[in-house]
């Protein structure tokens, strides 16, 4: 029942805007059927895909969208995870052609970080998924090649 209300949900923010394939995630701490959290890329008055996140608590209303770039990238393939102390780690891909960055923001505190490039040596870095162990160190990888 809640994949078939996060898909719902995504579907509707997509209705009326251009949006990207999304990527919707529940992490392991705060899977509940009373908890759900999505993040996603849609495209701005600029062109720009930007990343987004909200939340919603069982029989509440989803949170409004919180937007977390706001830079010059396509900013796509965002996915989630939570670690143990509630620091919410979102990773996604941040295009700017020729190049692919992975780019990363953190939610401690109700504020989320500035994006920041985990550097690779590789010119194009796509595909990636973060976790976070119980040590509260998120684990990231990705699929990158130099060509």
């Amino acid at each position: 029942m809640m994949t078939r209300q996060v898909a719902g949900m995504v579907a509707s923010l997509c209705m009326f805007m251009y949006c990207f394939v999304p990527t919707v995630g529940t992490a392991a701490s705060a899977a509940t059927p009373s908890f759900v959290e999505a993040v996603w890329s849609q495209t701005d008055a600029l062109g720009h895909a930007a990343i987004y996140y909200a939340d919603r608590q069982q029989d509440a209303p989803w949170s409004e969208p919180v937007r977390i770039t706001d830079d010059q990238f396509d900013n796509l393939h965002p996915v989630i995870a939570d670690g143990p102390d509630g620091r919410k780690w979102v990773v996604w891909s941040a295009v700017n052609q020729p190049d692919f960055f992975i780019h990363y923001s953190i939610l401690a505190g109700g504020v989320w970080s500035a994006p920041r490039a985990i550097p690779s040596g590789l010119s194009s870095n796509t595909a990636p998924f973060v976790a976070v162990d119980d040590s509260n160190v998120a684990w990231v990888v990705w699929s990158g090649n130099d060509g």
